[in-house]
């Protein structure tokens, strides 16, 4: 295959990951926005009162009513953080196949019909740990505990957002704000980190299928533009061996929010 058509393939690739990003930005909006609404509901029908009293806007944690408020908000971040996993282990999972299926099918690779060919990426995705399960990032943590540590800290952010209004005796307007206004930071968030996964399973699926295939070299290939990073535009055109290949070394992504790619090496 030349290296035309390659770029080609991996533009198919990305064109497919850039539609994913958009589907997974909607659904992750859709879904801190109904849990902000939920929480802010809660919040407002309790603010009035720690307001009023005076003994309690200094000391209002230790009351029973603010502990029921926060096991109250912990449900609501527990329920978010396993519809956001549910979500991301979908599309990621339609990101892999597809990428496989572009990869494998550029290669030409030996298969008698398409339905051995998805037997074949089947497999590929089967014998991979879940996204949720699996540890690739240099915090060693999963998928699914870094979703648990968003939550944590958006739970500690809310609390506090919340404290401070107490405390300066501030309007239920600006307790509104202060809670939206946190959540946006933490959907901001989720949002980059989904994007930067979604770029690891791309191009886990892309080295799976040229292992499969038994392809031994691949080239780096950045999106170059203003926004490219210095790492990855150092990188791009290199050459490296498929079985030295290190994510975050020499192996999309290396940073957070990487476009990188790679290509197949074909003498």
């Amino acid at each position: 295959m030349s290296k035309y058509w390659q770029k080609r393939e991996a533009e198919q690739r990305l064109r497919f990951q850039t539609k994913t990003e958009k589907e997974i930005e909607r659904e992750l909006r859709r879904l801190y926005r109904a849990a902000a609404d939920k929480i802010v509901e809660e919040m407002e029908i309790i603010y009035p009162s720690l307001l009023e009293d005076e003994v309690l806007s200094n000391y209002y944690y230790r009351y029973v009513r603010y502990y029921k408020l926060r096991e109250k908000i912990n449900k609501q971040l527990t329920a978010l953080g396993q519809e956001e996993i549910k979500e991301l282990e979908k599309k990621f999972e339609q990101m892999y196949k597809f990428a496989s299926w572009k990869t494998l099918e550029g290669l030409n690779f030996s298969v008698e019909n398409k339905m051995e060919l998805e037997k074949v990426i089947s497999s590929l995705w089967d014998n991979r740990s879940s996204w949720s399960e699996t540890v690739w990032c240099k915090d060693g943590l999963t998928g699914a505990q870094r979703v648990e540590k968003q939550m944590t800290l958006l739970q500690n952010s809310l609390e506090k957002g919340m404290s401070d209004c107490v405390l300066r005796g501030a309007s239920k307007d600006e307790l509104v704000k202060t809670l939206k206004s946190r959540f946006g930071v933490s959907f901001s968030e989720a949002d980059r980190m989904a994007r930067t996964e979604l770029t690891y399973i791309q191009n886990q699926a892309t080295k799976d299928s040229y292992l499969k295939a038994g392809v031994e070299q691949y080239e780096y290939l950045a999106e170059i533009d203003s926004r490219t990073s210095d790492i990855c535009a150092e990188l791009n055109g290199q050459r490296f061996d498929i079985h030295a290949a290190v994510v975050g070394v020499n192996y999309p992504p290396l940073h957070p929010n990487c476009r990188s790619t790679v290509l197949a090496v074909i003498d």
